[in-house]
């Protein structure tokens, strides 16, 4: 413990104020060494998104800590990742599809044969994978994304 700081231009204190060393580092009669271990890993997660690139994740730990002069774990991860839903998102889609017709207008002529005429407009319609007769899953690569994309396109033709 320093007694007095310095004052007045003094000279402070150098050194170190306490020291340590390891003693008595022989083993307990009667007790063994023992090495560390690690556990066994944990269950893979969910995916952590549905969509868009997420990643499932699995745990261990330590199971059994070194004692009595026992070998320390060695480094090595306590979780692992790997990547899941790599698809894009689809949360909905827009197909083409047909607005109702409008009223018929009126006759072009009163008598001798006229014309009347109706219109519709374009419609776009929101879906999502589900509507289009199966596909309720996200994609889960890239294999999936193309082959959902050409799905899609087919039903918009159908439509």
């Amino acid at each position: 413990e320093i007694q007095a700081q310095a004052e007045n231009f003094g000279r402070p204190c150098t050194g170190d104020l306490f020291q340590t060393k390891s003693c008595n580092v022989e083993s307990c009669p009667g007790n063994k060494p023992v090495d560390c271990v690690w556990g066994v890993w944990g269950e893979w997660s969910a995916c952590s998104k549905t969509c868009g690139g997420g990643q499932h994740t699995r745990h261990r730990e330590i199971e059994v800590e070194p004692s009595s002069g026992g070998a320390a774990c060695s480094a090595r991860p306590a979780m692992e990742t790997k990547a899941c839903k790599v698809g894009a998102c689809y949360g909905s889609f827009e197909v083409c599809g047909w607005a109702d017709w409008s009223n018929w207008v009126m006759c072009s002529r009163t008598c001798g044969g006229g014309q009347q005429e109706r219109t519709r407009q374009k419609d776009w319609v929101p879906k999502t994978p589900s509507d289009d007769g199966g596909a309720a899953d996200q994609p889960e690569d890239a294999d999936d994304v193309q082959a959902l994309a050409r799905r899609l396109r087919f039903v918009d033709l159908v439509a």
